[in-house]
C-alpha cells in the first residue's frame, strides 16, 4: 500500500507524556536524517556577506568530509522496528483483513490511543504496557504452522495484499514472498516480546 509501519517502544512515564502532548510521539520517531550530515555556517563574501553578517539571517551548507574519510554507519535503534510495504499482509496473516480486524489481533491498524497530530498522512496511535502484553500473548501462541494455513492465496489477492500470479512463475514468487513475510512476522513477535519484557508501552505509526 505504500506506507510504513513504525512501531516504537516506549517506557512509562513517556506514555504517560505522550498521552498528554501527542506531538511528542512525533518527536519520538522523527528520524533527524540531517544529523548524519553534519552543518556548517557560509560566509559570503563582499557586501552581500557583510550585509548578511549584521543580521541574524545564517545561510548553511552540508560540511564537506576530509577526503577518504569513511562516513559514521547509520545507528540502528533496537526499541525500533519498521515493516516496509507488507505490514497489510501482515495483518491480514492476523486478523483475516488487510485493514481492519479484532483486537489484539489488529494492533497494526487499530486499537489503543489515536493521537492527533497535524500531519493528515501520519497516523498515530499510543499503546499501554498492558495492552502490549496482551498483544504479546496472542502472538506467541501462534506458531509458525498457524500461520503458515492461513495463507489463501485466492482470498489475499480478493483482499489486495497479493498480486494475482502472472506467468508460469507467478506461484514461486507468491510463494517466496509468502515466506519473507512470515520471517518479517516473527522478527515482530520477538520485538513485541523484548517490549513485553522491558514493561514498555508502543507508538504505532502509519505514514
Amino acid at each position: 500500500m505504500g506506507m510504513v509501519c513504525t512501531l516504537k517502544r516506549v517506557s512509562g512515564a513517556e506514555v504517560k507524556e505522550i498521552a498528554a502532548t501527542p506531538e511528542a510521539a512525533v518527536a519520538l520517531l522523527d528520524d533527524d536524517a540531517d544529523s548524519e550530515y553534519p552543518l556548517e555556517d557560509v560566509r559570503l563574501p563582499g557586501c552581500l556577506g557583510l550585509f548578511l553578517r549584521m543580521t541574524p539571517i545564517k545561510i548553511q551548507q552540508v560540511a564537506q568530509r576530509p577526503e577518504r574519510e569513511i562516513p559514521a554507519a547509520a545507528v540502528i535503534d533496537p526499541d525500533r522496528f519498521e515493516i516496509e510495504k507488507v505490514w497489510d499482509v501482515i495483518n491480514y496473516l492476523l486478523t483475516g483483513t488487510a485493514t481492519d480486524g479484532d483486537l489484539p489481533a489488529s494492533f497494526l491498524v487499530n486499537g489503543g490511543t489515536e493521537l492527533d497530530v497535524e500531519d493528515d498522512d501520519t497516523h498515530l496511535r499510543l499503546l499501554t504496557p498492558q495492552q502490549v502484553d496482551e498483544i504479546d500473548q496472542y502472538l506467541q501462541s501462534l506458531t509458525l504452522d498457524d500461520l503458515r494455513a492461513r495463507v489463501d492465496v485466492g482470498d489475499m489477492v480478493k483482499a489486495r495484499v497479493l498480486t494475482k500470479p502472472k506467468g508460469n512463475d507467478g506461484s514461486g514468487k507468491q510463494a517466496e514472498f509468502v515466506n519473507g513475510v512470515l520471517k518479517e512476522l516473527e522478527q515482530l513477535k520477538t520485538f513485541i516480546a523484548g517490549t513485553r519484557e522491558k514493561s514498555n508501552g508502543l507508538v504505532v505509526m502509519l505514514s
